[in-house]
C-alpha cells in the first residue's frame, strides 16, 4: 500500500523551487519513477523536499548538520523510503553511491564549497546528476572581505 502525504509548503516561492527541482529529477529518470533511484539530499532541512520525492516513489536520504531541522523532518515523515541523518556530508563514508545528489540552497553556507563538491562527485554514481541551486542574486547578503557571516557570494 502506498502513502500519499501532502507536503504544505506556506511560502509560495519555495514550492515554486521545490516544484523546479522534482520537475528536473523527473524529467532525468524519463518519469521512470522508482526506489532503485537514490537521492541524497544535502541540508534537507526540515525534509520538504526529501519528502515530496519520496512521495513519488524515489529511495532518499536526507542530511543536515542543523539537529532540531532533521528532528522535524523525522517527525513529519512516514514514508518507509525516506530517511534522515544529523551528519556533515564531509563526513558521509558510504560503500552505496547515488544516482542523484541535491544541494538545493546550500552551497552558499559552506566556507569551502570546492570540498563539498569534489566529495558530492565521489559520492555520485557514473552518469548521476548532481542538481545545485543558489539564491536569487537579488538577494541582500552580508559579506566581508575576510568572511561570510551569514552567505558566500557566487
Amino acid at each position: 500500500m502506498k502513502i500519499q502525504v501532502t507536503v504544505k509548503i506556506k511560502d509560495p516561492t519555495r514550492a515554486k523551487h521545490h516544484n523546479f527541482i522534482v520537475k528536473e529529477v523527473n524529467e532525468w529518470c524519463g518519469y521512470r519513477i522508482s526506489k532503485n533511484i537514490h537521492i541524497l539530499d544535502i541540508g534537507c532541512g526540515v525534509g520538504e523536499l526529501s519528502i515530496m520525492l519520496g512521495n513519488l516513489g524515489y529511495s532518499v536520504l536526507g542530511i543536515d548538520i542543523h539537529e532540531p531541522s532533521v528532528t522535524e523532518a523525522k517527525r513529519r515523515n512516514v514514508i518507509e523510503n525516506v530517511f534522515f541523518r544529523c551528519q556533515d556530508a564531509m563526513d558521509l563514508n558510504l560503500e552505496n553511491k547515488f544516482d542523484i545528489i541535491i544541494l538545493s540552497d546550500v552551497l552558499e553556507h559552506l566556507c569551502s564549497p570546492e570540498k563539498t563538491i569534489n566529495k558530492v562527485n565521489y559520492l555520485l554514481k557514473i552518469g548521476g546528476i548532481l542538481i545545485i541551486t543558489i539564491p536569487n542574486k537579488r538577494r541582500i547578503y552580508k559579506y566581508s572581505g575576510i568572511f561570510a557571516e551569514e552567505y558566500r557570494m557566487f
